[in-house]
């Protein structure tokens, strides 16, 4: 008997490079809205900072005061933006979840195709092979 050969494998191969495709553009949206989250917990330390020092600015001109406390708006208004942002690239984030599931459950029904023929084939090899067996002590 020849050896198991899964008549789709070439689709099969497709599919995991398909999968692999989702995955790095999900893995590109993800790590986009990673860096955004870095730079809003850094624009947070920083506005932490900032206001921690505001009383060694006792004795500081107002202008200095005014100066400091821009900045601090600033970075506020910066992170509600990139907030925003995020949340702007949600949308594309699920879509692109969506997508690799769906991949990744196309790849998964063949792989239980092939699975499911490789023990058909085992079976019947086994059936024939044991039955090839009982005909020569038979004989």
């Amino acid at each position: 008997m020849k050896r198991f050969q899964f008549s789709l494998e070439p689709v099969l191969n497709l599919r995991k490079k398909k999968e692999d495709e989702k995955l790095k553009a999900f893995s590109k949206v993800a790590g986009e809205i990673n860096q955004i989250r870095n730079s809003i917990l850094e624009n947070e330390k920083q506005i932490e900072h900032l206001t921690g020092e505001s009383h060694t600015l006792h004795g500081a001109s107002l202008r200095d005061y005014q100066l400091h406390q821009g900045y601090i708006r600033s970075l506020i208004t910066k992170n509600e933006n990139l907030e925003s942002d995020i949340e702007n690239r949600k949308s594309e984030l699920d879509s692109k979840r969506a997508d690799l599931i769906l991949a990744q459950k196309d790849r998964k029904i063949l792989e239980i195709l092939k699975e499911n023929q490789y023990k058909d084939y085992k079976r019947l090899y086994f059936k024939k092979k044991n039955s090839n067996s009982k005909n020569i002590t038979i004989n």
